[in-house]
Order: structure tokens, then sequence, then C-alpha cells
């Protein structure tokens, strides 16, 4: 059994410095962010987290907004290695230019690598060609060479300068190989271009239900819908059977993007994992309500919540709720159902759909 953790016992130096109008709160009820009025953010940062990294060991992921920080390389030397390593950086002033090279020269990163630079930054592709998943916001650096290297097993490149030629001749790579690690690489694209497969050597097919599924599941971070149509787009199936496709979508990002099928009918894997990580948040919401359900207060929002996941799917119910009971709105107990109330509510829904999308697929190859 592990023994509570107390923040009484940290230095006295982190007690009065960097812990100074620090939301102690903020450690323990969510995973997202801590602040600290301490004026050296950075020193304070690291203290803080070396400290807590010496008596919580685990993976380190790392999310750095640049506009936020002095000194970068201060943090990262401190940081030899991380799991993910998130760089943000929104502005266009020079004082705020970084160089993406250092930074993967300075930190090994094991498995995902978010680069949202709005300036043009080279790297070495050898620096992240094994990582899980990269995605990068301006990638005009990459070459075909670069891009047929890769191993990644989902991707992301916008702002590049491969041509519909390149393109081909990385699916045409793809399907003379035995690669079995690619699942997903998203491409930036010209909306005035719409992405139609051609190739002297490929024959590219229209969707067939008897081949593939009609919906690829995504866990792409940034792409809000887990399911993606892909009915429109064009397949291959290589001589062992695997089947890709080359998909343009014109939305808020135009993007071509290259699905491979593992698992051509994915929807059955999907609704159990939808079940399970239902059943996760169910449980979760009993715990929270064991635990707290002692007050008057915190008995009438465990009924609050309780009546909005019974009888409802919609996550906009338990704002409604909240907005007609003021007393109640900002209450710690509700902050901690809340982000549970949403994943139960879209939990809920795509079980529904990935249901009814079976039942369709079924119907269409009886006829």
């Amino acid at each position: 059994m592990t023994s509570p953790f107390l923040l009484l016992n940290l230095p006295t130096v982190v007690l009065r410095e960097v812990f100074h109008e620090l939301n102690v709160l903020e450690i323990i009820i969510t995973d997202q962010m801590i602040s600290s009025a301490y004026h050296n953010s950075e020193f304070g940062m690291i203290v803080v987290f070396k400290y807590l990294f010496d008596i919580l060991p685990g993976p380190v992921d790392l999310s750095i907004d640049l506009e936020n920080i002095r000194n970068l390389h201060g943090i990262l030397i401190n940081f030899p290695k991380c799991r993910n390593l998130i760089i943000n950086e929104r502005t266009l002033d020079p004082k705020y230019e970084h160089d993406l090279y250092e930074i993967l020269d300075s930190v090994k990163v094991e498995n995902e690598f978010d680069a949202l630079f709005t300036q043009e930054n080279e790297i070495e592709v050898d620096q992240i060609k094994h990582l899980n998943y990269v995605r990068i916001a301006y990638a005009n650096w990459l070459t075909l060479p670069g891009l047929l290297s890769m191993k990644c097993r989902k991707a992301s490149f916008m702002n590049h300068k491969l041509s519909r030629s390149d393109l081909m001749t990385f699916a045409e790579n793809w399907y003379n190989s035995t690669d079995q690690t690619i699942e997903m690489i998203v491409f930036g694209w010209d909306e005035n271009d719409p992405f139609v497969p051609k190739s002297d050597v490929l024959k590219w097919k229209p969707w067939n239900p008897r081949v593939r599924s009609k919906y690829y599941f995504s866990d792409l971070k940034y792409k809000p819908e887990r399911q993606v149509d892909c009915s429109e787009g064009f397949d291959i199936t290589r001589p062992d059977g695997l089947t890709a496709t080359f998909l343009f979508e014109d939305f808020f990002d135009c993007t071509v993007t290259f699905f491979v099928w593992h698992d051509p009918y994915p929807e059955h894997a999907r609704l159990q994992e939808s079940k399970d990580l239902l059943a996760q948040e169910l449980q979760c919401f009993k715990n929270i309500a064991t635990s707290r359900n002692s007050s008057a207060q915190d008995k009438e929002i465990y009924k609050t919540v309780k009546n909005v996941l019974d009888r409802s799917c919609d996550y906009k119910t338990l704002v409604k709720v909240k907005d007609s009971k003021p007393h109640l709105r900002n209450a710690e107990t509700f902050q901690l159902y809340d982000p549970i109330v949403h994943n139960v509510c879209a939990f809920k829904n795509e079980i529904s759909s990935i249901r009814n999308e079976i039942n369709n697929r079924r119907y269409k190859l009886r006829r």
C-alpha cells in the first residue's frame, strides 16, 4: 500500500519560494497545468518537478510553449529523456526563434513529437523516424527519401513541398514492401488541387464494402472525429492482403491521408474498447461519489449527475442543469464529475453509432 505524499515535506526553498501562490489543488485534481507566481518560472518548475519525479518516478511528458520560456536550454538540460514532447510556438517574433534540430539533439524523445511551429525549421529525419507519432506543422524540409525512410505508426506533415508524384512513389514503395508499421499519415494539401491517385504501376479502386469498412477509427489528438468516413477514398491491396486508402478531405485543413487497414473491419474491436472505456468512466464516477457523497451539497450534485448519465447521452444536458443551479455550478465536486460526464456521453454515442454501422453493413452485404 502506498503512503500519502505530504507537500509540507518538500524542501524549504520550494515551500518558501516556488510554491508561493501556487494552487496546490490543481496538482491533485488535474493533470493539465499548475501555476506559480515565482519570479523565475524555469527554475521554479525544475525544482518542483525534479523533486516530484524523484519520489514519484514515471514517464515524463513535456509540453513547452516557447512564448513563456526565457531559458529553454536551462529546462531541456534537466530533461535528457522524455516519453512525449510537444513544442508550441505561436508567434513570428524573432526573439522566440528556436532550432528544432538542437531541441531534438538535447532531448531523447521515445514516443511522440509534436512541433507546432509557425516558422520554417529543419530537423534530421533520423531524429524522428523511429517514433510512434510525429506531427510537424511546417515540414518544408521533408524530402521524398526522408518520407520513404519513415518508420512511424502515425504522422502528420503540413506545409511540405512534396508533390502528387512523390505521394504516388510513397504508395508504390509501401505496396512493394512488407511494412507492417504504418497506420496513418496525413499530408497537408492545396485546396484548389483535389487529389485523385493516378499511377501507371498501381490500380487504385473505389471503396468496396466487401474489402474494408466505411470508417477508419482515428486516435490522432488533433482530429476531433474518431470515425473517419473513407467511403470516398481510393484503395490498393498488396499481395499479402493488406489494404491502404488515399483520402482527400477539405475541411478546416485540406489534407490527403494515407490509411492502412491492419484491421479491415475495426468497428468490432472499437466497440469492445468503447465499452471498456465506458465502464472505466462509470467506475470513476462511483469512486468519487463514494469518497465525497457526504455533505448535502455533494449528495445533490451526485443525484444531478447520475440523472444526466442515466437519462441522456448529451453532454450539453449537464451544462444546462449546472446553469439552472447557480449554487452548485462552481462546486469542486461538479468539476470532478464534469470530464467523466463528457467522456461517458461520448462513449455512449460512439457505441450507438458503431452498432448502427455494423447493422447497415450486414444489410448491404445481404442484398
